[in-house]
């Protein structure tokens, strides 16, 4: 069993209980770029197995999403204008904070979200353009994206080609956050090995406060957030 970023062999850890089912899971590691892999198999990513669970977490993170947001907007400096209006796409939006955020810089708004719910609110309260599936690019085949958000995403995806189908529709920026505890946990450096097979370039992290923009690279911590910039020529 090989690394789904860098091709080395995987070692076996340890097992793990399943938060939902309590089964054990054994987790992987990669020897070479020291990512952990729980190998899962992807369930229920059809449009008729949509989850309908209650998102009281959701709404009671407002104030966190809109933050990161403003604060990732005003760090790459990309702005809609009159000529040019940008398009914004979260994937995995939750009820759709971070579109309100991106909006008020001009941004065309989009988001895509499994959980039913977490839909209707944001359609019927927050007034938002937000699809109800999972990821495919195929949803938007003939958009692309000046900035793309996948926060706390492609960690729970067993397969690595999700990430090269989003790329096919980032013009400009995207934001990737990766915590640990999830299906997958990549490193600093699997991240950069990542991003050269998609080819985009890592141009920053994503900082929730000044503290840590300016003592955790002189420390060698890293946010787990973040920011790829894929040029027009790749």
């Amino acid at each position: 069993m090989n690394c789904g970023v860098c091709g080395f062999k995987l070692r076996f850890k340890k097992n793990i209980q399943g938060e939902v089912t309590g089964n054990l899971i054994p987790i992987y590691k990669c020897m070479s770029c020291k990512s952990f892999f729980s190998c899962l198999e992807l369930k229920n990513q059809l449009t008729g197995n949509l989850p309908n669970n209650e998102i009281d977490g959701y709404l009671n993170n407002e104030i966190e999403v809109k933050s990161r947001i403003n604060s990732l907007i005003r760090q790459i400096g990309i702005e809609s204008n009159i000529r040019h209006k940008n398009k914004f796409l979260d994937i995995g939006c939750g009820v759709g904070w971070s579109s309100t955020v991106a909006k008020k810089y001009g941004f065309e708004a989009f988001g895509v979200e499994p959980e039913i719910k977490a839909v209707d609110f944001a359609r019927s309260e927050l007034m938002l353009n937000v699809t109800n599936s999972f990821f495919s690019s195929d949803l938007f085949e003939h958009e692309s994206f000046d900035l793309i958000v996948m926060y706390q995403v492609l960690e729970y995806l067993p397969k690595i080609s999700y990430l090269k189908n989003l790329i096919t529709l980032l013009d400009k920026y995207d934001l990737f956050r990766t915590p640990e505890g999830h299906i997958n946990n990549f490193t600093a450096e699997s991240t950069q090995i990542l991003a050269q097979a998609v080819k985009v370039e890592v141009i920053g992290e994503l900082h929730n406060n000044k503290f840590r923009a300016k003592y955790f690279p002189f420390l060698g911590l890293t946010s787990g957030s973040y920011i790829f910039r894929r040029h027009l020529d790749s």
